[in-house]
């Protein structure tokens, strides 16, 4: 008889199994892209934008993935569910480590010409301070902390949501906009708190550093104003 912890780990699994059926399931495969922005190897996957219904007046949504070792996968669930659940326009930044950018563009390139009348991306290879490169990529999950060096490396974009790679998306990714709307040019981004629940939080189990009291934050997803 399964512990409660079996219980959940299982009932976690089938979630995951069903939802990334579901997400299969909502792309109809058609044929290959059409032209539009740039990626690497001069390759034009994308079409032009054009959205009906009412967010088609909305400017697209940046979003913001990194890419590196065994996060392949992690990564393609995780666009598949914002470009699923999205209406607005979607700019897609991804950045990868020499090993993924290609393949991450392989699949990319296999998503059907109707994904590309409302979706952009560029690949971009990760990059980190040359003096500590190997540190900075292996610390904590690999690139993780690419996103430290995020209002660097943007430096011409205004707003933009970073968010892990084995983020799923449930909701529209335009709905987080709002929070932007609350912002003041005093403010850099917005997050929340680590898991509400003192007996499970990580920051309470094994952070060695300061944090913000009570939970600390998780900056799985943040939305960065780079204005």
């Amino acid at each position: 008889m399964c512990s409660s912890k079996c219980m959940r780990r299982c009932s976690l699994f089938a979630f995951v199994v069903i939802g990334s059926l579901a997400l299969l399931a909502s792309f109809r495969y058609t044929q290959t892209p059409g032209k539009g922005d740039r990626c690497p190897n001069g390759k034009t996957p994308t079409a032009s934008l054009h959205v009906n219904g009412s967010t088609q007046n909305r400017g697209p949504v940046t979003l913001v993935v990194v890419t590196c070792a065994g996060g392949m996968e992690m990564t393609m669930t995780s666009l598949k569910s914002a470009v699923a659940f999205s209406r607005a326009p979607l700019r897609l930044i991804l950045y990868a480590d020499v090993e993924n950018i290609k393949r991450l563009q392989d699949r990319i390139m296999q998503w059907p010409a109707s994904v590309f009348t409302r979706i952009t991306y560029d690949l971009r290879l990760v990059t980190f301070p040359k003096e500590d490169f190997k540190k900075w990529k292996q610390l904590f999950r690999p690139c993780s902390t690419q996103r430290l060096f995020l209002p660097d490396i943007l430096p011409n974009e205004d707003v933009v949501l970073y968010v892990d790679a084995d983020t799923l998306f449930l909701h529209p990714v335009e709905d987080l906009l709002e929070a932007f709307e609350k912002m003041n040019e005093r403010h850099l981004m917005a997050l929340v708190h680590e898991i509400e629940d003192e007996a499970t939080n990580w920051y309470h189990q094994h952070g060695k550093t300061p944090y913000i009291p009570p939970f600390g934050v998780n900056a799985g997803v943040m939305l960065i104003n780079l204005t």
